[in-house]
């Protein structure tokens, strides 16, 4: 989705987890979560996040779902230097989604899947600056 957008605006589009497997290169971000470990992955996040935000140029960033959650992202800092857009997508369609793809979430319950998708959606919800609801599958 950012990257349409980026397309449409005539914006530098940039996907931290291709930055991330870029940069340690690796073919799959689970494969590079799993090695460096969660703390050090998120520290290499957030530092690849700083920076993209810093690049001077008009930009989409495209965020991993727990980029935000992460102990060493200013999310001040993110809000600060632009906006962030929340992509307002329902349950079903993540399952979905996640059902598809070789994910981290492979090994988790539906239970640990919802409580993981209620707590992102408050917060992702509250913390944005554009809501945008889509309900489409993608071919992920």
């Amino acid at each position: 989705m950012g990257n349409i957008i980026a397309k449409k605006k005539s914006y530098t589009f940039f996907d931290i987890d291709l930055e991330l497997l870029e940069k340690f290169n690796k073919k799959n971000i689970y494969e590079l979560y799993n090695l460096l470990g969660e703390d050090n992955f998120r520290k290499e996040e957030a530092k690849i996040l700083k920076e993209i935000i810093d690049v001077k140029c008009n930009k989409v960033i495209s965020l991993g779902g727990g980029t935000l959650f992460n102990k060493y992202v200013d999310t001040n800092y993110i809000k600060n230097n632009g906006r962030i857009l929340f992509i307002d997508t329902s349950l079903d369609i993540i399952k979905n989604r996640l059902k598809r793809i070789n994910s981290i979430y492979s090994n988790y319950k539906s239970k640990d899947i919802e409580e993981i998708y209620f707590k992102r959606y408050n917060f992702f919800r509250d913390i944005s600056n554009i809501r945008l609801s889509y309900e489409e599958e993608l071919d992920v």
